[in-house]
């Protein structure tokens, strides 16, 4: 018995992790050092090819707006994505990209004069296609298969798990006080006689 317990909680263990892990928040965090006389506009990019500026709203995160001389310390909580953040981009108020640099947590990215841009004017995050969270799911799940697999099999225990107590339980509840009456009235029967 006492192994068929500990392979159970081993089970547990397990699935909770799996959970946790395709599930944990992420942190995108870095600074836009403004040297300009303009106000910028700032926003990490899911997408591996920085230059992008037309995908999905869920490709970006929300656009900060650094205003001229200062700093801005970027700071978002999202939800875990496989690869994670990628590219910073950095907007004129105009929205023409000045900056298309790679994601490093922590890191200082400075934009100077003069303003050079690298892209004809960009949609806002707004205007892009909205892409439904089935969709979202699909396309991580092309993209990282073993990672989605994961995940899958790991809300398939809990929910195997969930299932046996919450139906599993109280029908077997039912079922033993069902035999617990037919015990008595059988006995009851048998003491009648």
């Amino acid at each position: 018995m006492a192994a068929h317990s500990r392979q159970a909680f081993l089970v547990c263990a397990i699935s909770a992790l799996l959970i946790l892990a395709g599930g944990c928040d992420s942190v995108a965090s870095y600074t836009i050092e403004n040297k300009t006389g303009s106000g910028l506009i700032t926003r990490p990019s899911f997408e591996e090819n920085c230059l992008l500026t037309d995908g999905n709203q869920a490709d970006f995160l929300p656009e900060q707006t650094v205003r001229p001389f200062e700093q801005y310390a970027y700071e978002d909580i999202h939800a875990a994505q496989p690869d994670g953040i990628s590219c910073v981009q950095v907007l004129t108020t105009d929205r023409r990209m000045v900056l298309a640099e790679s994601y490093k947590e922590g890191r200082v990215y400075t934009v100077a004069e003069p303003l050079t841009p690298i892209s004809d004017p960009v949609p806002e995050i707004s205007e892009l296609p909205r892409q439904s969270g089935l969709e979202q799911h699909l396309e991580q799940a092309k993209e990282h298969p073993l990672a989605k697999g994961v995940e899958i099999v790991g809300w398939g225990i809990v929910l195997g798990f969930w299932l046996l107590f919450v139906v599993g339980l109280p029908l077997g509840a039912v079922v033993a006080l069902l035999i617990l009456v037919r015990r008595l009235w059988r006995q009851r029967g048998r003491s009648s006689l």
